[in-house]
């Protein structure tokens, strides 16, 4: 959550599906250093009645955090916890992760990963710790089902995800001991969802506000929300591709090569953008059965919210031209 809105959208159906019995939500982590991430999360987990899920914080500086005032996580955390970010009091993500997988008494948890993946590559390589005397891979073996990843572009391409932190994406999907499920983004960009959202969702539900500041209301491509649905429902709404195993070079491109012995697949759509678009929409549009009454209204209107950030927008634009135009000037 931070450059594209799709993450909070991720969210709300990942809370649907909780709601309906088709899966437990453990924790989530956050992998980039923007301050405004957790608490974001934060408020959206406090929406649909569970505020008491643990979030991980990234706990490193300096990782895609570069304009992250500018992003729509800024002015919905201001909106929804104006009195504090949150991040401070948050548990490290790799802290957690181990944490949480420990806790398992069987290899059952799907972990599903919608963006970077340097807490997974972490996660991968850790050393024993006070929660496990596991290594980081035998841990992962013990707990963990299956990894779903929304990452890549089949058969090849630059995707978001591998971009941002090639190192990390390599070292996961050439090492991860158990099945890995891959999202790419052409499923993903195929589904459509966001402006029916906008129109009837409730206000004070924060994925609303998400959707109006970034998409200002418009339909946007469902990437993490396909990578939530496939990791709670399998193959109910996709099938799986033959095996084989999706490569990264140091750019970040991902190739896909097929591999009868590969622990590697990636999806497949069963049915038409359309149906799966208003499915999607349909968990996002769901109204929270344990809302929590720690829910409150956002501070300011959505109109009020989107001036703002347009606002803080032309701000920082108008500073980089007077910046370039000075540059010039020096240099003549």
């Amino acid at each position: 959550m931070n450059e594209d809105v799709d993450d909070a959208g991720a969210l709300a159906v990942m809370h649907a599906l909780a709601d309906r019995g088709l899966a437990e939500v453990l924790a989530l982590t956050y992998c980039t250093s923007a301050v405004w991430g957790v608490p974001a999360i934060q408020a959206i987990n406090r929406w649909y009645g569970r505020p008491e899920l643990a979030v991980g914080s990234f706990g490193r500086a300096g990782f895609i955090d570069e304009h992250a005032e500018l992003s729509y996580i800024r002015f919905l955390t201001e909106a929804y916890q104006p009195a504090g970010r949150g991040t401070d009091d948050a548990p490290e993500a790799l802290a957690l992760l181990r944490r949480t997988l420990a806790a398992r008494a069987a290899p059952d948890v799907v972990l599903v990963g919608i963006g970077p993946l340097p807490n997974l590559a972490a996660l991968l390589d850790s050393g024993p710790d006070d929660a496990s005397p596991l290594a980081g891979d035998e841990l992962i073996r013990r707990s963990v089902r299956k990894l779903v990843l929304m990452a890549g572009r089949i058969p090849e391409g630059i995707e978001y995800n591998l971009r941002q932190d090639p190192g990390s994406a390599r070292r996961v999907l050439e090492s991860w001991p158990t099945p890995v499920v891959i999202c790419d983004g052409q499923l993903g960009g195929s589904i459509q969802a966001g402006a029916r959202f906008c129109r009837e969702a409730p206000r004070g539900n924060p994925v609303r506000t998400a959707y109006w500041l970034h998409a200002v209301g418009l339909d946007w491509a469902c990437y993490d929300q396909a990578a939530v649905l496939a990791a709670v429902t399998g193959a109910r709404y996709f099938r799986h591709s033959a095996p084989g195993r999706l490569e990264v070079d140091k750019e970040g491109r991902g190739r896909w090569v097929p591999d009868p012995s590969g622990s590697q697949r990636y999806l497949k759509a069963r049915y038409k953008a359309g149906d799966l678009s208003r499915l999607i929409e349909d968990l996002m549009l769901a109204p929270p059965r344990l809302q929590s009454l720690g829910a409150f209204m956002p501070a300011a209107a959505d109109e009020e919210l989107l001036e703002l950030r347009k606002a803080a927008l032309a701000a920082h634009f108008r500073a980089a031209i007077d910046e370039s135009l000075e540059e010039l000037e020096a240099a003549e």
